[in-house]
């Protein structure tokens, strides 16, 4: 019994002796990498870590270099801008349910368009120079650009002529998007780093436990650059302080308009990027 025992033992022994250990692998643990196998060294596991590290880097440069892009408001290539579109929709029957006044809520929001010009290329003047629009609305170059599709909706008067609209389809004006190639041709005739297209939907808000109307801007603002990139898009709701009416009458006048306004001009000052 005793010499079978260890011929089996011998030749389990000379068999195992004939085969070589499995190289050195990573082992991925939950928690960390071990290193099992012949071979396996410090100086490999510190190799294989630093390729791991490597990988991982490679990995979140995109995300890294997405962060440390600058903005719109850092960026030194961006120095002269132009508002090329403000538009005011009235979609949501404000000043038609529920409205008494002797005007048209449109001639008065109308009216209102050209402070909301006003405001917006005052608060963008410090952030960058700014072309003013009665410098170039005129101009066949600029008009020649705007969208060949139509739009209910408000824009300021200047110099005799409504500001254009650029947007290709209704879904494009809400977001204030254009074409690429757009954005290019209007940089290239205005001579600026980069153009602002604004929308401002107004409506109103009923309190929940008063009865109270206030004014409601829904505002949005993108900036594209010379190179037909969007830069910059924003978009800021804000309601208005005092009440213009209640139990579903409010009125739409000289007075009442600028709740709307302020609204508009709080919420453009909010949603600006940094100044430099």
């Amino acid at each position: 019994m005793s010499d079978g025992s260890l011929g089996v033992g011998k030749m389990f022994q000379e068999k195992t002796a004939n085969l070589e250990a499995p190289p050195c692998q990573p082992a991925a643990t939950a928690f960390s990498l071990v290193l099992t196998g012949k071979g396996c060294s410090l100086d490999t596991a510190m190799t294989d870590v630093r390729i791991l590290g490597w990988l991982l880097l490679l990995t979140l440069l995109p995300l890294l270099a997405g962060c440390l892009a600058p903005g719109v408001g850092e960026d030194p290539a961006i120095r002269k801008v132009a508002v090329v579109s403000l538009t005011v929709s009235n979609w949501r029957g404000i000043g038609i349910n529920g409205m008494f006044g002797t005007a048209s809520s449109e001639q008065i929001v109308q009216a209102g368009t050209a402070e909301l010009l006003r405001i917006s290329e005052e608060e963008l003047s410090k952030r960058w120079q700014v072309v003013p629009t009665q410098n170039f609305n005129a101009a066949p170059a600029f008009r020649n650009l705007e969208a060949a599709a139509s739009y209910r909706v408000l824009t300021p008067l200047v110099v005799g002529a409504p500001l254009p609209v650029f947007a290709p389809t209704i879904k494009d004006l809400l977001k204030g998007n254009i074409d690429a190639e757009k954005a290019r041709a209007l940089c290239t005739v205005l001579g600026v780093d980069a153009v602002v297209i604004i929308f401002s939907d107004w409506t109103t808000k009923t309190g929940s436990m008063f009865p109270t109307i206030k004014a409601v801007t829904k505002n949005v603002v993108t900036i594209w650059d010379a190179k037909g990139n969007k830069r910059f898009a924003e978009r800021r709701d804000m309601v208005g302080k005092k009440a213009i009416g209640s139990h579903r009458l409010y009125e739409l006048s000289e007075e009442t308009l600028g709740e709307w306004i302020s609204t508009y001009q709080a919420s453009f000052a909010a949603l600006m990027p940094p100044i430099r």
